[in-house]
């Protein structure tokens, strides 16, 4: 069998390599439809409440984020040099180094979210979310008692906030005595 010389293969792959306006293309396209949607989200009819947010905020937050993430994408595809390829697509190193698989981990986390999911309306969002936060990390491999811990009040606190008080979602507070926490958390918080 011929062996090709290891020059001859670099000039195939950088030959075959997408054009700068190839690589950018797929951003301009998600940044032209963040506008468009933006523009539709502009025109939501709705009667404005003075001092909260109208139903055409988040769309309008998440399109926002959407356009500032396809533009910083383009700029890197077209800053990148023009035979680069891109991140990931290297067959051989693939090849020679697979990914690993935690299986154990994934259905860990699987059960966690059934957990969650069952234990929600029983044990209210905050207490829910402190042991569903504290099992994910605890399934990642943190064993430090004060980050779990921490972390999950933590996350727990944040989210109740973030959906009580500025999306204004209703959250479920749990049966009897665990609902006396979360009322008491809501009172902290500042949610009526």
């Amino acid at each position: 069998m011929m062996r090709v010389p290891d020059q001859a293969l670099a000039g195939q792959r950088k030959s075959a390599a997408p054009s700068r306006l190839t690589r950018t293309l797929p951003y301009l396209l998600i940044a032209a439809f963040s506008v468009f949607l933006y523009h539709n989200a502009d025109s939501f009819e709705f009667v404005r409440t003075y001092g909260q947010i109208g139903p055409d905020a988040w769309p309008k937050i998440v399109l926002v984020v959407m356009l500032v993430t396809a533009c910083i994408g383009a700029l890197k595809t077209l800053r990148a040099p023009s035979g680069a390829q891109p991140r990931g697509e290297d067959d051989e190193a693939a090849l020679l180094n697979p990914p690993e698989l935690y299986p154990g981990m994934v259905w860990a986390g699987v059960a966690a979210t059934a957990f969650y999911a069952f234990a929600l309306p029983i044990l209210g969002f905050a207490i829910a979310t402190v042991l569903y936060s504290i099992a994910l990390m605890w399934v990642g491999h943190q064993r430090r008692l004060s980050v779990l811990l921490g972390l999950g009040v933590g996350f727990s606190l944040f989210f109740m906030f973030l959906f009580m008080k500025v999306v204004y979602v209703s959250l479920p507070l749990g049966d009897e005595p665990f609902s006396k926490v979360s009322l008491l958390l809501m009172s902290l918080l500042g949610v009526h």
